[in-house]
């Protein structure tokens, strides 16, 4: 039988595990997932959301994709972000004026 090759993503010790982790990989850590800024677009099928290093930070270094129907264009609550999985995982290393 074959065995699809699970995706790992780290950020610092931080394991992201494609279509099983959601946000709560990010609990009791130091790093900041922007719930209230994350983007829901109609047509695309996932929510991106953004990863601070901490929650006054400036510093992006991650956004990851969370599972959504690309029909839905509503932004779920922080809640229901919270209990998506994880579908895809951007690695960034940039500044951004919040």
């Amino acid at each position: 039988m074959f065995r699809k090759k699970k995706e790992v993503f780290h950020v610092g010790k931080v394991e992201i595990i494609i279509n099983e982790s959601t946000l709560d990989v990010f609990r009791n850590t130091i790093y900041y997932v922007d719930m209230q800024n994350a983007l829901c677009i109609k047509g695309v099928p996932f929510i991106t959301c953004d990863i601070y290093e901490d929650e006054f930070s400036d510093h992006l270094i991650a956004q990851v994709g969370l599972e959504d129907d690309e029909d839905n264009d509503i932004l779920p609550s922080a809640e229901e972000l919270k209990n998506k999985k994880i579908v895809c995982f951007i690695q960034l290393d940039e500044h951004i004026m919040r």
